[in-house]
């Protein structure tokens, strides 16, 4: 008896097969949708149960709803609580003055880039930085484009930023002042960051370059230090300090004490400072001028360069080893 041998349709097969591959990557796109809408769809849930006091009857408050919730669905009560706080954060961004956020969908229906860690810090962020930096920030954010180790360590210039602005201001000015001034100097330092150096290579951006910010030996204490690597064509690395200043007041510093630690000297203030501190600082301290107004690539710009330090001590070996000490 012979055995029938079927020989497939040379036309079916490709159909057949792109039929399949076409469903397959259907049902793969709505799983990862699905996985990135999960906890926006779980946030705009809970919003709406706690603005519609849905919850009234079945609790005796929304924590404690949310708590029994938890529960329910087997999820960590903190963990709802950060959807919760990262959802707010995304309807407060819709209500922005910023045509770009303004725009963006409502919460739970497309998907969103950013981690809820991520808006969760983001706001924090926003309640101390000046808008235009906020917005920015948040558009970057949100387009995946800023990961949660960068607002770290942006939140953490904002928190920490200009110690010395409490002394400047805090016998004259109002609290909202202060807030302003500190604002101001996480803005400059934020804009420091992304130069990745350019003010001190001329213009280009240094490839082997960090910058560690609030460093104090002794009686140097700096506002930023901005450190390019040691390559074959320079042996050891250079240390670049800089202080900022917000007030008038903080122009005046014991400059030779704190050039013993540094290769080059700068000091930066915003756009109405700048005659002042080209007055007020040694000409061999570099001035560098912060204007909002600009592109955030270019808000910093060299008004004076660096020159030769006048120093009465090296200590640059001490700063260096201040900056190892943070790597350890």
């Amino acid at each position: 008896m012979e055995t029938a041998v079927i020989t497939p349709n040379p036309t079916d097969t490709p159909v057949t097969n792109r039929a399949s591959l076409k469903k397959i990557e259907s049902q793969l796109l709505s799983l990862a949708r699905k996985a990135s809408l999960l906890w926006q769809q779980m946030a705009a849930l809970m919003i709406q149960v706690e603005e519609d006091g849905l919850w009234q009857g079945e609790a005796k408050s929304f924590t404690a709803w949310l708590k029994a919730t938890a529960e329910k669905v087997d999820l960590p009560e903190s963990m709802l609580w950060r959807y919760l706080k990262a959802g707010r954060t995304y309807n407060a961004l819709r209500e922005s003055t910023d045509p770009e956020l303004a725009a963006m969908p409502p919460l739970g229906e497309a998907p969103c880039k950013a981690a809820p860690e991520s808006l969760e810090l983001l706001d924090k962020i926003s309640q101390v930085a000046p808008p235009e930096e906020a917005a920015e920030l948040a558009k970057t954010t949100l387009a995946g484009e800023s990961d949660r180790e960068a607002l770290r360590e942006t939140w953490q210039d904002y928190k920490t930023a200009l110690p010395a602005a409490e002394a400047e201001l805090a016998d004259t000015a109002p609290p909202e002042a202060l807030a302003a001034g500190k604002a101001l100097a996480g803005a400059m330092l934020q804009a420091l960051r992304r130069s990745r150096g350019a003010f001190v290579a001329a213009g280009e951006p240094c490839h082997q370059w960090t910058l560690y910010s609030h460093v104090a030996v002794a009686a140097c204490r700096f506002d930023a230090v901005c450190v390019e690597l040691a390559t074959p064509e320079q042996a050891r690395p250079g240390l670049h300090g800089v202080r900022l200043a917000v007030e008038v007041s903080a122009l005046s510093a014991a400059w030779p004490e704190v050039a013993a630690c540094t290769d080059s000297l700068w000091l930066a203030v915003p756009a109405v400072l700048n005659q002042q501190a080209q007055a007020l600082a040694p000409e061999w301290v570099g001035v560098l001028v912060y204007d909002a107004r600009r592109d955030p690539a270019s808000r910093l710009q060299v008004a004076r360069p660096a020159g030769p330090l006048s120093r009465q001590a090296d200590r640059r070996g001490e700063l260096a080893l201040e900056l190892l000490r943070r790597l350890l």
